[in-house]
């Protein structure tokens, strides 16, 4: 599979997306996979496209050494996608791109990206605010609502890479 990754970060560096970055640097590394940042370095305000347009070029240049990127947000990850291909890399023959959020805006609907299930996640904060509000005791105040792939087209399966081991 895919163990070589870079990982766009474009967005400003806040406690959310700080908590996505140091997510999915654990389970990267934990996987074994070797990652490369791109760090657009964002202030709140700040528009990421020139920063993409450069790492895509330097991407075409031969600098970087990856075969999927994941961005941190839905936006980013269009906007990667538009400029590597820009640059004469195909997507996703020679690179994956994932975006986050499946956010619904144009271009949407040929980006992989993970899901985050807003609706569920509203629906358990309602359901522990009624709790609270009602004075009850004994229920959940932790919820999991692990996120959804929504696989589509910008995302190419390598097959997996198998390790002999020596005894």
């Amino acid at each position: 599979g895919h163990d070589r990754l870079g990982f766009l970060y474009c967005e400003p560096h806040v406690l959310t997306s700080e908590t996505v970055a140091g997510s999915f640097n654990f389970a990267a590394s934990a996987s074994g996979c070797r990652i490369t940042l791109l760090d657009c370095g964002m202030r709140s305000g700040d528009r990421p496209e020139a920063k993409i347009r450069e790492f895509a070029k330097r991407f075409a240049d031969g600098e970087f050494d990856f075969t999927a990127m994941f961005a941190i947000s839905d936006y980013g990850a269009l906007v990667a996608l538009r400029e590597f291909e820009a640059h004469g890399i195909a997507v996703p023959e020679t690179l994956s791109i994932l975006g986050c959020g499946n956010v619904k805006v144009p271009g949407i609907e040929r980006l992989t990206t993970v899901d985050i299930p807003r609706s569920r996640i509203a629906r358990e904060v309602a359901v522990m605010a009624n709790h609270i509000l009602a004075h009850h005791e004994g229920f959940r105040t932790q919820v999991n609502v692990p996120p959804v792939m929504a696989v589509r087209k910008t995302v190419r399966q390598l097959s997996p890479v198998r390790q002999v081991v020596q005894r």
